[in-house]
């Protein structure tokens, strides 16, 4: 049985862990994003596997993002885990995604009609950058916040 100062200590140790994979998602997300979109933007022959293969992967991060992850954790744990502070940093960043989501949204609309993307190419500019501005919100909001502490 834990005590709960060692619950605490647990769950302060597993969110610093979190803060600094969240950052390491977000920066690999992004270059896995920025390879995907050539592939995706340039036309041409469609890589089939490349395409699951990321899509795999953004919805990993859709589900960390959304629900705060830390799902192999005791529940006590992910309670102390997510304190009032973390899901705010979670709000925040769920809100930096959406707004991002919608001025990418914004910007394919606006484009000159010449520069046609497919519907998986727009798909994937909305979807690469509105989970990029989420994940980096939320890891640069907790490492401050782990930083001050």
């Amino acid at each position: 049985m834990l005590t709960e100062q060692h619950s605490i200590d647990i769950a302060d140790r597993c969110s610093r862990k979190r803060a600094m994979l969240l950052a390491a998602t977000a920066l690999l997300f992004s270059s896995q994003s920025a390879l995907f979109g050539r592939a995706c933007l340039a036309g041409g022959e469609e890589n089939h596997a490349l395409l699951l293969l990321w899509s795999i992967y953004a919805a990993v991060a859709f589900i960390l993002v959304v629900t705060g992850g830390a799902f192999l954790k005791e529940k006590r744990i992910r309670a102390l885990m997510n304190d009032e502070v973390t899901q705010a940093h979670r709000q925040i960043a769920l809100a930096a995604g959406f707004c991002t989501a919608v001025l990418a949204a914004l910007a394919l609309l606006a484009a000159p009609a010449s520069a046609m993307l497919t519907a998986r190419a727009a798909g994937y500019i909305i979807t690469s950058s509105s989970l990029t501005a989420a994940l980096f919100a939320w890891a640069l909001l907790e490492l401050r916040a782990l930083r001050a502490s």
